[in-house]
């Protein structure tokens, strides 16, 4: 499991995908960037406000399973909290 070092929310300057549903948001996008270390090695990954919002609201035993998984769409309720949240 990565350690993480660093993060904030960040407008990005180019596209990027989230880390957790793997959507693609375009330049200009605000993003939370996190910088994290595993292994001995330094990795960036980004963050939409929807897949970190669905992850603050679950119990964080909960939220570590998913993100071990690595794919949140999985997880029952995800896809109607996405749509609730997208204009």
């Amino acid at each position: 499991m990565s350690n993480p070092i660093h993060q904030k929310w960040v407008v990005t300057r180019k596209e990027h995908r989230c880390w957790a549903c793997n959507q693609p948001y375009p330049a200009g996008s605000e993003l939370r960037r996190v910088v994290s270390a595993e292994d001995g090695q330094i990795m960036s990954s980004y963050w939409c406000s929807v897949c970190e919002s669905f992850l603050n609201s679950l119990e964080p035993w909960y939220a570590e399973d998913i993100l071990a998984q690595g794919d949140i769409w999985e997880y029952e309720g995800y896809a109607e909290w996405r749509a609730a949240k997208l204009p």
